[in-house]
């Protein structure tokens, strides 16, 4: 029988050596592609086994446009580690209102925790597009990132949310949301703030009785190119609100782009000097700016006017296009 062993007699041993690499490399090669047809048949499998999900293959442009193109409806949700069952519960809620069931809705999902499998949250939350961002920027970061990634191709109307909506518990949907999403919301809101009144205040060019945030002012200036007027200014916290393309759009993309270049800085950018009192710190994952921007949105979407907060006690909490 034929074996290395008796071709070695016939050949001097330096010959032998580089034909047995030869042969070990050949067979090396050979595993390595069938290993790779493997794979590309199930492409997700080791995703399956890990307890992190890096988005290696799909954009989420290419994401988002794999949805039904209805232009209708997006609920942008930005996770980080809120009780899966209360963000069940929201989605549930959203896709169960007559208002926007009627249009096709569609839920997106922001996954800022490395550690959480995103396919998992997909599998568990049985939403559209799950997509992995680094921890930075708090929730306003994920909005600006949607917003810019999409700006021409956005829905009708978004949904901007943190996971752990205002207004949601294990035990119910409060009336106020109820009221605000299936009796207030009609396709002419050009934005709606979603937090309860007791989540509004009135600003005096980014001051109140609590806060100094002179950053507010400054912002006002860049948005609307006018020095900030002395007439106040309402404000809602928590980010949470549903605005139409046709206001995003009034802002030129370049805004938010310089938004998300602040709001997503590196601990060496001077933003991290900006701090609500002397003993806080801003960092990257929690920027002091992410609080600024969560004030802005009533602002930046042009409906800010001091009276805000009494038409939403009123039941007609929305400003129209």
């Amino acid at each position: 029988m034929w074996s290395e062993a008796s071709a070695c007699d016939n050949l001097n041993g330096r010959r032998c050596i580089i034909r047995i690499i030869v042969i070990l490399i050949i067979i090396c090669i050979l595993i390595y592609l069938e290993r790779g047809r493997f794979e590309r048949k199930l492409p997700y499998l080791s995703d399956l086994y890990s307890n992190t999900w890096i988005n290696k293959t799909i954009s989420p442009i290419r994401n988002i446009e794999s949805l039904k193109r209805n232009n209708g409806f997006h609920v942008v949700l930005s996770y980080y580690a809120e009780d899966l069952n209360l963000v069940a519960q929201f989605i549930r809620f959203i896709r169960n209102l007559q208002s926007i069931r009627r249009l096709n809705v569609s839920i997106i999902i922001y996954n800022k925790n490395s550690n959480i499998s995103s396919i998992y949250l997909q599998k568990m939350l049985k939403v559209d597009v799950v997509h992995q961002l680094p921890n930075v920027g708090r929730e306003g970061g994920t909005y600006l990132y949607h917003i810019i990634n999409n700006y021409d191709t956005l829905a009708d109307h978004t949904l901007f949310s943190q996971a752990g909506a205002d207004g949601v518990s294990i035990k119910e949907v409060e009336s106020w949301l109820v009221n605000r999403l299936e009796k207030q919301f009609t396709t002419a809101v050009g934005y709606m703030p979603l937090v309860s009144a007791r989540w509004m205040e009135v600003y005096d060019c980014g001051r109140n009785i609590y806060n100094n945030m002179v950053r507010l002012a400054e912002l006002w200036a860049l948005i609307t190119q006018t020095l900030c007027p002395p007439d106040k200014q309402t404000v809602a916290y928590r980010g949470q609100f549903l605005v139409s393309n046709k206001r995003i759009r009034r802002q030129p993309l370049r805004i938010y782009m310089y938004l998300n270049e602040l709001i997503t800085a590196d601990s060496t950018h001077w933003i991290h000097t900006d701090r609500r009192s002397p003993v806080s710190k801003s960092i990257p994952s929690n920027p002091f700016f992410g609080h600024i921007v969560e004030r802005l949105w009533t602002v930046l979407f042009n409906c800010s006017k001091s009276d805000l907060i009494n038409k939403c006690n009123r039941d007609v909490c929305a400003c129209f296009d």
